[in-house]
Order: structure tokens, then sequence, then C-alpha cells
């Protein structure tokens, strides 16, 4: 079984219910939970990228690269879910060294 598999039925029910709380505006909780976990998959390019440049993920280079990424993954499911921008954040500010 793929990751897709797994989290796309767990991830749809959570949206199911923020659409029954009126808090996501979205109309199919499945299709949007399966886009969210491919748009999650996006983040093995940025890692990847990163990792070859100078210092690898937690170096300078490497880190701008994969926080730009979160941020736009974050972006991305906030207009997804009707949400406004920034409201889906991966990385607190000030705690980037942290996650990396």
């Amino acid at each position: 079984m793929t990751m897709s598999q797994v989290m796309t039925p767990l991830l749809a029910t959570v949206l199911q219910e923020g659409i029954d709380q009126g808090s996501f505006r979205i109309r199919d909780a499945h299709a949007v939970a399966e886009m969210i976990v491919h748009l999650e998959g996006s983040m093995h390019s940025a890692l990847v990228s990163a990792a070859d440049v100078e210092g690898g993920v937690s170096g300078s280079l490497g880190e701008t690269r994969v926080l730009r990424r979160a941020a736009q993954v974050g972006i991305a499911i906030d207009r997804l879910l009707g949400l406004p921008d920034h409201t889906v954040v991966f990385v607190p500010p000030g705690q980037e060294q942290a996650q990396l």
C-alpha cells in the first residue's frame, strides 16, 4: 500500500469534518485530500536539490530552497481549502534550524 493510499482517506475524513463545520470551502474532500498528499510529495525534489548544494539541506542555500518550497506548498494548500494565504505553516518563524 502506498502512502497516498493510506493518507488520502484519513485526510479526507478530517477535511469532511472541516467542511461540515464550515471551516473549509471545498466540495470534494477526497479529491482535495489526494491533491494535498501529492503536493506534500513535491517536497522530495526540494530536499534532493538542497542536498546537492554546498552545506546540504542545513546549509544556507539548501535551507532556503527547502523553506521556500514549504512556504509555497503551504500557500497551495491554503488555496485548495479556501483559506487565507499563510494559514497552513509547516515551519513556524524562528524554528527553521530546528526543523531541518
